[in-house]
C-alpha cells in the first residue's frame, strides 16, 4: 500500500510537470523546452523548403546541411516522442487519452518520421529514398 502512495505521488508530480507549467520550476522548464522544440521544428521546416535543399532531395543527395537538418529533426522527434510518452504514462485513462483530438494529432505528427525511417531502411541501397517518404516526413513536421 505504501508503494501505491509513492507511485500516486510520483504520478501527480509528473502530471503537474507535464500538464501545468505553473506547478513549479520543473513544469516551467518542461514547457519552455516544448516551445523551444516546436520553434526549432518550425525553423527546420522553413529551411528544408529552400530551393538548394529541395534540389538535393530531388537528386537523392544529402549535403552536410541536409544531414544537419536530419539530425535536428531526429532530436526534435525524440523530444516530442518523449513528451507524448510522459503524458501517456501519467494519464489516468489511457483509452481516453488516445481518443483526445490533440493527442491523435500528436500521434499523426510523430508517426510519419518513424514510418519514413522504416521505409528508408527497407529501400534498396544505392537507390535514393522515395519522394513519398520525404513527403511523409514533411506532413509530420507540419502537424507538429
Amino acid at each position: 500500500f505504501d508503494e501505491m502512495t509513492r507511485l500516486g505521488h510520483c504520478m501527480k508530480k509528473l502530471r503537474d510537470m507535464v500538464e501545468n507549467p505553473d506547478s513549479g520550476i520543473p513544469g516551467k522548464i518542461f514547457a519552455c523546452l516544448s516551445v523551444l522544440f516546436v520553434t526549432i521544428t518550425t525553423v527546420s521546416l522553413c529551411v528544408s523548403t529552400m530551393p538548394d535543399l529541395r534540389q538535393e532531395e530531388e537528386r537523392g543527395e544529402c549535403s552536410q546541411k541536409c544531414y544537419n537538418i536530419f539530425v535536428l529533426e531526429t532530436i526534435c522527434v525524440a523530444w516530442f516522442s518523449f513528451e507524448f510518452l510522459l503524458r501517456f504514462i501519467q494519464a489516468q485513462s489511457k483509452c481516453a487519452f488516445l481518443r483526445t483530438p490533440l493527442n491523435i494529432i500528436d500521434i499523426m505528427a510523430i508517426l510519419p518520421y518513424y514510418i519514413s525511417l522504416i521505409i528508408d531502411a527497407f529501400s534498396v541501397e544505392g537507390k535514393p529514398s522515395s519522394s513519398g517518404s520525404l513527403d511523409l516526413e514533411k506532413i509530420g513536421l507540419i502537424l507538429r
